[in-house]
């Protein structure tokens, strides 16, 4: 006895023999199309990270990092700013150390100083508004100014 090979119906269509054929091949571009567009989705933006507990940062090597946090930042050591900054606030800045600046392009307010302020300046210093001093001024130079006498 004898078997014959086995062979496809002659009265199937041409279309569905194609399909039976390349439905894997269809399945798998399909699949791999899919995952391309759901891990281009998911990478196009950037992943939030929560750090919690401490950071150290020796060094940043990129020209620029954005930091958007909803409370302010603690930082225990040294930062050194090589260029400009710019401050957008509207809230007070509570500045602890020695600071030397070499120019302000705005207005500034000053709540509360409490160690004494050397101010060196090559031109006129304009201040507007009220000055409160209380203690000893010692003044180096010319100064154009007229004092009201006080009365005992």
């Amino acid at each position: 006895m004898q078997s014959k090979p086995f062979t496809q119906k002659q009265d199937t269509p041409l279309w569905l023999q194609v399909f039976i054929v390349s439905r894997w091949p269809f399945a798998l571009v399909i699949s791999i199309g899919v995952l391309s567009a759901t891990a281009l989705q998911l990478l196009s933006r950037p992943i939030p990270i929560r750090i919690v507990g401490g950071l150290q940062v020796d060094q940043i090597a990129l020209p620029t990092v954005d930091i958007n946090a909803e409370q302010p930042l603690p930082v225990s050591g040294d930062v050194a700013v090589k260029n400009g900054v710019t401050i957008n606030s509207n809230k007070a800045l509570p500045i602890l150390g020695q600071v030397l600046v070499e120019e302000i392009k705005g207005s500034v307010s000053v709540d509360e100083i409490r160690t004494p302020v050397d101010v060196v300046n090559s031109s006129p210093l304009q201040v507007q508004g009220r000055v409160n001093i209380d203690g000893k001024v010692n003044v180096e130079g010319s100064v154009g100014a007229s004092v009201k006498p006080k009365l005992f």
